[in-house]
C-alpha cells in the first residue's frame, strides 16, 4: 500500500469513527419528545410524547416532579438537530469516499462465501419456500433471493429466518447477519407487501424491536420493493463500512 493510500484509508476510518460516535450519542438520548400545550385559559402544560409497545403515548409532566425528564428532553431538542445534520453530512461523505477505499483495500471477505446454507427456522407455511438461493437454502420470495444472493456474492454471512425471541414472542427476521470482526449482529427485514394487515403487524414488530435495542438504520436494515433496483448499493454501503469497524479495534 502506498503512503497516500494509507492516509486515505486512515481518514476514512476517522470519518466513520466519528459517524459511529454520533450514532451512539443519538441512541443515548431519552426517547420521545417534549410537547408544550397552551390551554384556552392561558395555562401552559408540558407532555412527554413517546413510542411504547407499538403505540404513541403522551404523559403529563409536572415541572416540579419531573424536572429531570424535562431537562433531558429540552437538551435533546436543542442538540439533536445539529447532530443529525452533521451525521447526514458524514453519511454522505462516507458514501463518496467508499468506492476509492474499496479499490485500495480490494474485496475483503469476512466469511468464506462457501459457508453452508441455513434452513429457515420458521415452520409457518413451509410451502411458501419456493425460491432457491445461490447458497442453497429456500426462501419465500424473489426479492429475498436477490438479497441473499447479493450477501453471498460479497461473502457476508447470513442466517435466513433465524428465531429471535423478544418479550417472550418468537420472531423470524428475514436475515440475521453477523460481523465476526466486531461481533455486531444485524437484522434485515424486507417489507414486500403493502396491505393494511401487513403494515399493522410490521409496526407492532418494529415497536417491539425498538424497545429491545434493535434500532432502525443502526442494527436493523429495512428495505421495500423500491430498494430492489439497487440492492448492491445497500449491501456495499453498509457492510463495507462494517469491515472498517473491525479495523478500529
Amino acid at each position: 500500500m502506498y503512503f497516500w493510500q494509507f492516509i486515505y484509508i486512515e481518514n476514512v476510518l476517522k470519518i466513520y469513527k466519528k459517524r459511529l460516535m454520533l450514532e451512539e450519542k443519538l441512541k443515548n438520548y431519552i426517547s420521545g419528545s417534549l410537547v408544550k400545550i397552551t390551554r384556552k385559559s392561558g395555562r401552559k402544560e408540558l407532555y412527554w410524547k413517546f413510542y411504547e409497545k407499538g403505540k404513541i403515548n403522551k404523559k403529563y409532566l409536572s415541572p416540579k416532579i419531573h424536572r429531570e425528564i424535562i431537562e433531558r428532553l429540552e437538551q435533546k431538542r436543542k442538540e439533536c438537530p445539529a447532530i443529525k445534520k452533521e451525521l447526514a453530512e458524514l453519511k454522505k461523505l462516507c458514501k463518496q469516499l467508499l468506492p476509492m477505499a474499496e479499490k485500495i483495500l480490494g474485496r475483503i471477505k469476512i466469511i468464506p462465501a462457501s459457508y453452508p446454507p441455513t434452513p429457515s427456522e420458521n415452520n409457518s407455511h413451509p410451502e411458501w419456500l419456493r425460491f432457491r438461493t445461490n447458497r442453497g437454502e429456500m426462501v419465500r420470495s424473489m426479492s429475498e433471493k436477490i438479497i441473499a444472493d447479493t450477501l453471498y456474492k460479497y461473502g457476508i454471512y447470513y442466517a435466513y429466518e433465524k428465531s429471535l425471541v423478544v418479550d417472550g414472542i418468537t420472531y423470524h427476521p428475514d436475515f440475521t447477519i453477523l460481523n465476526p470482526i466486531s461481533g455486531t449482529v444485524f437484522y434485515w427485514e424486507h417489507c414486500g407487501l403493502n396491505t393494511d394487515e401487513y403494515i399493522s403487524r410490521w409496526h407492532k414488530k418494529l415497536g417491539a424491536f425498538t424497545e429491545n435495542g434493535i434500532y432502525l438504520d443502526e442494527n436493523l436494515i429495512v428495505t421495500t420493493q423500491d430498494d430492489m433496483n439497487d440492492i448492491e448499493s445497500v449491501v456495499k454501503e453498509r457492510f463495507t463500512l462494517e469491515r472498517y469497524r473491525g479495523m478500529m479495534g
